[in-house]
């Protein structure tokens, strides 16, 4: 294949802009590019073809004219960073860790054997640095779905792509072994893109196999998804326990109208039909417990014991896929899920709520169920710093009863920023619970955004030194960049933040790209800050 046509991209986005506009790159060590390796370097984000890259850097170095021999330098530029692990000279969103190879058939192992009525799959994360972060949630979506779809009669399959090379053979491969009669795809905002392109190869290789999309993106998105996208047959919005078993009755067993299932957008002819928003299960504790992939005693097994969040911050998602509700199973349920992993031979973890702490008596049962049944096991969970207030043993106790770790999302060091932001937390609660959780032997892991609407130079250098304090009490802390999630205030609303979202390829949105101007602060600037913060934070870190 033509070299030119190759669309690079780059493997890390820690890199900012230095003096002069030239770029800075830390990847095992420091890289200081050149201006002219520096615009190179800006255009290799998976979209811009080589011959692109280089056209645009003849036109702005006014020598188009001498095209041939700049196409040569530039490729022989990008070489020479593949050879270094920079970029992805042949990249492809839907196998970003490695050159592309369109030839070799991936290996795909589902939770169950071949035939199944309906497939059920994530799409692949379009990120290549995602495969060095590592950090991977088990679909328990997907679980939930596909355990109470079977508690219907229907047989089901999961397969968890996220960190899936991808080609057009390995997906007819994967549909050929499976026989399915509907896909149920599953993405967030980052790999619909991904989910897209599966949906596209399912279409050609058999146009009568239903196509179903749902997930936190769609969800937002159905409109815009389906006018873009003829691949998507429906649409599920929020929770899809009752509408996927409605689908697959009216798919599998003609039972029904589309119509009548709510929480759905479909087509109708040439016109899109929404119909009205399904209602939320309140009893939880009804639905069977998720089926797993394949599970590892190695890895943190991943258990929900609620759902919804009752936090209002602008930047996230999560308040207004569950409508701002929030909806606990019991305590009893939670812990006979806990047995069956431990008899399996799982020894640690995650709790996937948005907060486990929501509920402290629940909380509470939970642990004394724990304590007495003698459960031993290490886990981890996301908390608030505002716990504490209520609760000044809570953490102890936790700790007592195995929790090894806690993340907190602080996401700044200035209270008038924290205010603005909807968190609802102050600075000296965050001291307090860092101090607390620290002293009860449980590590905290803090998370800070920037680049968010209210932003400014002075503020994020407040926020990092904030962290550092935290770093000195014990916990860790990491940097992310705000990114306008479809669902979120600062998404719906960018105009009442006077934001400037400049880039929606969806497949560039993550926590380490910016995409968005602010008030205060440009794309450009945005990047460089993370950059220079994240490298500042994490010599800081180390030497402590």
């Amino acid at each position: 294949m033509d070299k030119l046509k190759y669309k690079p991209k780059r493997k890390t986005e820690f890199w900012g802009i230095r003096t002069n506009d030239n770029v800075e790159i830390s990847r095992d060590k420091i890289y200081t590019l050149n201006p002219i390796a520096s615009y190179i370097w800006k255009l290799c984000d998976g979209t811009n073809s080589i011959s692109t890259i280089a056209y645009n850097l003849a036109n702005v170095c006014n020598a188009l004219n001498n095209l041939e021999q700049i196409r040569n330098d530039v490729l022989e530029i990008l070489e020479a960073w593949k050879k270094e692990g920079l970029l992805i000279l042949d990249f492809k969103f839907f196998h970003s860790a490695h050159e592309y190879n369109s030839e070799q058939i991936y290996s795909i192992k589902a939770n169950t054997s071949s035939p199944v009525d309906i497939l059920l799959l994530t799409a692949p994360t379009p990120t290549p640095l995602s495969y060095a972060i590592g950090v991977q949630l088990e679909p328990l979506g997907l679980g939930y779905l596909s355990s109470y779809l079977k508690s219907q009669g229907f047989c089901v399959a999961i397969a968890d792509l996220w960190y899936t090379q991808l080609n057009s053979p390995t997906i007819m491969n994967l549909i050929t072994e499976y026989d399915p009669k509907v896909i149920g795809v599953s993405t967030m905002t980052d790999n619909f893109g991904n989910g897209i392109k599966i949906a596209k190869v399912v279409k050609e290789y058999n146009k009568n196999i239903k196509i179903i999309f749902g997930g936190v993106h769609v969800t937002f998105r159905d409109y815009e998804a389906m006018i873009n996208h003829s691949e998507i047959d429906i649409v599920v919005r929020g929770e899809g326990e009752d509408t996927l078993l409605e689908l697959a009755e009216f798919y599998l067993k003609s039972k029904g109208e589309l119509s009548s299932i709510d929480g759905i957008t479909y087509r109708n002819d040439n016109k899109l039909v929404r119909t009205k928003d399904r209602g939320l299960i309140q009893s939880l504790d009804i639905l069977p417990f998720p089926d797993r992939i394949n599970p590892d005693i190695n890895v943190d097994a991943g258990v929900q014991t609620s759902r919804g969040c009752p936090g209002q911050c602008i930047f996230c998602s999560a308040a207004g896929l569950s409508g701002g509700k929030y909806r606990k199973r019991t305590a009893i349920n939670v812990v006979k899920e806990i047995e069956s992993l431990l008899c399996q031979g799982i020894s640690r973890i995650f709790f996937q709520d948005d907060t486990i702490t929501v509920d402290l008596k629940r909380l509470h049962d939970i642990l004394d169920l724990i304590e007495g049944k003698s459960l031993k096991f290490n886990w981890t969970a996301e908390s608030r710093v505002d716990i504490v207030e209520k609760d000044t043993n809570i953490f102890k106790r936790m700790a007592s009863n195995g929790c090894v770790s806690l993340q907190f999302g602080i996401e700044s060091g200035s209270q008038e920023i924290l205010n603005a932001l909807k968190k609802n937390i102050k600075i000296s609660q965050i001291y307090n619970a860092i101090k607390s959780a620290v002293n009860s032997g449980i590590l905290p892991k803090c998370s800070f955004l920037i680049g968010h609407p209210f932003d400014n130079p002075e503020t994020i250098e407040q926020t990092v030194e904030f962290a550092k304090k935290l770093i000195d009490i014990g916990a860790e802390c990491t940097l992310a960049i705000v990114c306008p999630y479809p669902g979120s205030d600062i998404a719906e609303k960018p105009e009442l933040y006077g934001l400037k979202i400049k880039c929606f390829n969806y497949l560039n949105y993550n926590a380490v790209t910016p995409v968005m101007d602010t008030k205060y602060l440009t794309q450009n600037e945005i990047r460089t800050y993370y950059y220079k913060y994240s490298m500042d934070l994490h010599r800081y870190g180390k030497k402590k």
